[in-house]
């Protein structure tokens, strides 16, 4: 009996091409930009009936250049599957006559896939997809460090995939934005300089949070509405859906699918090797403190560069430590009774206070958790306060 040759590897070949022809959307790196999918690549295979020296089989060509076409036999009959980079497989049937057809196929691009990585633009922040699920919100009683703020514990379901960064928005990323918008960023920041913490200490921003950073350091020293004025512009520049992430999707997102208080387990201990949080080069360079430092040393007294630190189980790093990050949610301080559990945003409350998360580099162990939640005024600036962006995915 003949062996026929495997299609499947045959027409990935020979669509990949087409596709690329098409407008089908290839970046590198593993990174392709995401869209609605459309049936909107037609694939034509041309087929030619043959004699074998065996039996009848069916050769089948892909609708390109005969030139650069390479060449398959395949029992007659049907196909397997017809796919291509990027769009979905689709299985079909040929049934033909023993005479010369062409059937066209359209192709679906395909929609994200969890842990899928892309940038809409060279310069925009990298994100990650998030898969649709349920988690339980909040931390359990005895959960150490926990405030009561933290439950009760619910259950909250997140009913489509979104995106998140895989990074906090850095200092090169805010500065494009307000270098070709002209948006002012305020040039007071609430700081810890000096042996006092101070409210609005003139001549600290972004630009100069009272430290040291790089272009690749998470940006600082940004309130609410910087960060809600960014992800609008980022909106608008690429044509997609950017925002903050609610407080619950942050926390689903932080959690990777994990349980315990931290994603990398329960205690403090390995703090270091996966957040930047006070340790005791902090201890040493703010002896005044009077927090129980974590007893290693993360290599940074303030920020640290953007994924210095190992990433949870969904590839997103800094989830916990380096800066605060602010999500869309209105403060509701006492607990969570009445919350959202679609994971969509608290949008009543105390509104002039929104939700921080994640902790920071000027912060002890006890609040580096997954479930710790702090209220802010949105319109401060702090020093140890930044953000990441989310983006709504198509259906």
């Amino acid at each position: 009996m003949y062996s026929p040759t495997p299609l499947r590897s045959f027409m990935c070949a020979g669509l990949v091409a087409l596709a690329i022809a098409l407008g089908a959307a290839a970046g590198t790196d593993g990174q392709s930009s995401l869209e609605r999918p459309t049936e909107d690549v037609s694939a034509r295979l041309s087929l030619a009936i043959e004699q074998d020296d065996a039996e009848t089989v069916l050769r089948l060509l892909p609708g390109l250049d005969a030139a650069d076409a390479t060449e398959a036999l395949v029992v007659a009959a049907s196909l397997d599957s017809v796919s291509a980079d990027g769009y979905e497989t689709r299985t079909v049937t040929v049934r033909h006559g023993g005479t010369p057809t062409t059937q066209h196929v359209a192709l679906r691009k395909a929609g994200p896939k969890a842990g899928d990585r892309f940038r809409d633009c060279p310069e925009c922040p990298e994100m990650v997809v998030i898969p649709a699920g349920s988690y339980r919100m909040g931390s359990p009683s005895y959960e150490q460090g926990r405030d009561e703020n933290e439950g009760p514990v619910h259950e909250v379901t997140i009913v489509a995939p979104f995106a998140i960064g895989r990074y906090e928005v850095t200092v090169t990323e805010f500065g494009r934005f307000v270098d070709e918008t002209g948006y002012s960023a305020g040039s007071s920041c609430v700081t810890y300089e000096g042996g006092v913490y101070k409210d609005h200490r003139a001549g600290r921003s972004w630009r100069n949070p009272g430290f040291g950073q790089s272009g690749r350091h998470p940006v600082a020293c940004v309130n609410w509405d910087d960060a809600q004025a960014y992800a609008v512009w980022l909106s608008r520049e690429t044509g997609e859906k950017y925002r903050l992430p609610s407080e619950s999707e942050w926390e689903y997102a932080a959690r990777a699918g994990t349980a315990t208080a931290r994603y990398w387990g329960e205690g403090e201990s390995g703090q270091c090797r996966h957040a930047n949080g006070a340790d005791a080069s902090v201890k040493e360079r703010y002896s005044d403190w009077n927090w129980t430092m974590a007893s290693c040393r993360d290599g940074h007294v303030h920020t640290a560069p953007a994924g210095s630190f190992a990433a949870n189980g969904w590839g997103l790093h800094d989830m916990l430590g380096n800066v605060w990050e602010r999500t869309e949610d209105c403060w509701n301080g006492s607990s969570y009774s009445g919350a959202p559990s679609d994971g969509s945003a608290w949008e009543y409350g105390d509104c002039a206070k929104r939700v921080l998360r994640g902790g920071s580099w000027l912060y002890p162990p006890s609040y580096l958790r997954a479930a710790s939640r702090f209220g802010v005024t949105s319109g401060y600036r702090y020093c140890d306060v930044g953000f990441r962006v989310a983006r709504t995915l198509a259906p």
